[in-house]
């Protein structure tokens, strides 16, 4: 009796043990592109959907925030160059 309650004890704890740890996931250290695409005929215009939600835009590397789009409601956004 003794020796099955400590067995069940010891395989409940390697369970929520084994639950609990996280695993160490490396990833790449930066964005890197692929291709680009340049608008220079045709330059898509882009509106704020809902000025209330943070929305931001990024440097072309995609490392830092340029700008909060919900801080431009009445802004209209144009193409030049996309990152793909």
């Amino acid at each position: 009796m003794k020796k099955t309650l400590i067995a069940e004890l010891a395989f409940a704890s390697l369970v929520l043990y084994l639950g609990f740890t996280t695993q160490n996931v490396s990833a790449s250290t930066a964005y890197r592109t692929v291709t680009t695409k340049s608008y220079a005929k045709s330059t898509p215009a882009y509106h704020v959907k809902n000025a209330t939600k943070s929305v931001y835009m990024w440097n072309s590397t995609l490392t830092k925030k340029l700008h909060n789009l919900k801080n431009y409601p009445r802004t209209t956004w144009y193409v030049k160059k996309a990152l793909n």
